[in-house]
């Protein structure tokens, strides 16, 4: 039997399309799933049997139960609730003759699952009588014989509490940021834009805690010289899909040959997002294209761009803001894994969604350094015009920097 462990999201996406198109039936068993999974499409219904999915703390997407009852699968894939404990398991397996394949891991059958989530799965091939193989199948078949079916009236009522299920708490901050006192609170947002063009420039412009240089305006590794980067881009009009590799790598952060040095959020792009950059950049450049270098953007255009996005298979938080922001400084700030914990603990609650987002911009644009006017002093213009993608530099947690 052959063994591959997956260790990222790309192969994990290839290794299970590559098992839907080959088996001739597939049968799962996953605690979550969700439409948005990249894999969903991947999944031919006429090849699902005796599978099962969870429902528990209402997780899993409503439109999962609606696509099996309107494409009438429901003699097919059953509903698990445990009464003790959690269904929690993630095994898919196709099978051809007297072969299989199983994908076993971490990854729920969910968007996160199979994209920004850090997952670790096992695709294994061989015969379905090899020990593993034939103990993953006997393993789904007792869970589809303690199943449940879907029913229109359960799908109806699961729908309600989903969409009322308790918000998720709030993730701790990393170690030491909780009593690190080094990043700026609210109150001290709500200056004038002569005090916030001070404060970027006496407090990032300088050797930060630990010995880490958090540059502004100098050169090397500074933010205004990715700022000046991007601007380079943008202001050629060129169509992002049309871009060279290089270009399209720096606008969404991705460290490289003449691509970002880190600053706001770079250097975190996942390998599948990078595919859809790269290899497939024409659905998310008519979006970014669409958004209007200048002139007035407010959270309509936030609101369409992120929902259409996030709806692309790949496209998370971290690479959708960043891309928005990078084409509008002076309206968005891009929000990753570096700075949602300070974020959070500064605006009170954690970013994880399109309603999130809007709503920290509803504050951000309340504050007076964000509505003030173009400044007369050219040395100001260039932070005025990279004004709220800035606001990063206050809250981003660079590696090294906070013991």
């Amino acid at each position: 039997m052959k063994t591959q462990v997956l260790t990222d999201a790309r192969a994990l996406n290839d290794a299970v399309a590559a098992l839907a198109e080959w088996a001739e039936t597939i049968r799962f068993a996953y605690a979550w799933m969700d439409t948005a999974c990249p894999a969903w499409s991947q999944l031919p219904d006429e090849k699902i049997t005796e599978s099962v999915v969870g429902a528990h703390f209402a997780q899993t997407d409503p439109a999962v139960f609606d696509h099996f009852l309107a494409e009438e699968l429901t003699e097919n894939v059953g509903v698990i609730i445990e009464k003790a404990g959690t269904f929690h398991p993630k095994v898919i397996v196709g099978i051809k003759g007297s072969q299989a394949r199983a994908v076993v891991g971490s990854s729920n059958f969910t968007r996160g699952g199979f994209g920004a989530n850090t997952e670790l799965n096992v695709l294994l091939q061989g015969k379905l009588t090899d020990d593993a193989l034939a103990a993953l199948t006997h393993f789904i078949d007792e869970l589809w014989h303690r199943s449940d079916w879907i029913t229109p009236a359960w799908a109806a009522r699961y729908r309600e509490l989903h969409e009322n299920r308790p918000p998720k708490p709030p993730s701790p901050p990393r170690p030491g940021l909780e009593s690190s006192g080094d990043y700026v609170g609210l109150e001290s947002l709500r200056v004038t834009w002569p005090e916030w063009f001070e404060m970027l420039r006496n407090r990032f412009d300088s050797t930060a805690r630990g010995g880490l240089r958090v540059p502004l305006f100098h050169e090397e590794g500074s933010y205004l010289l990715e700022a000046r980067a991007c601007d380079r881009i943008f202001d050629a009009g060129t169509p992002f899909a049309t871009l060279d590799r290089d270009s399209r790598r720096l606008l969404v952060g991705r460290k490289g040959v003449r691509a970002s040095n880190g600053s706001f959020g770079g250097g975190g792009a996942s390998g599948i997002f990078m595919h859809t950059v790269l290899e497939e950049p024409e659905a998310l450049g008519a979006l970014i294209d669409a958004v209007p270098r200048t002139g007035e953007v407010g959270a309509a255009t936030a609101e369409t761009f992120l929902t259409q996005a996030f709806a692309l298979p790949s496209v998370g938080m971290a690479g959708a803001t960043r891309l928005l922001a990078m084409k509008r400084p002076d309206r968005f700030l891009p929000v990753n894994g570096g700075n949602r914990d300070r974020i959070q603990a500064v605006f009170g609650f954690g970013i994880t969604n399109v309603e999130h987002y809007l709503k920290l911009h509803e504050i951000i644009w309340s504050l007076p350094w964000a509505t003030a006017p173009e400044p007369e002093d050219p040395s100001e213009r260039e932070i005025w015009r990279w004004r709220v993608a800035l606001l990063d530099t206050a809250y981003y947690v660079h590696a090294g920097s906070w013991d």
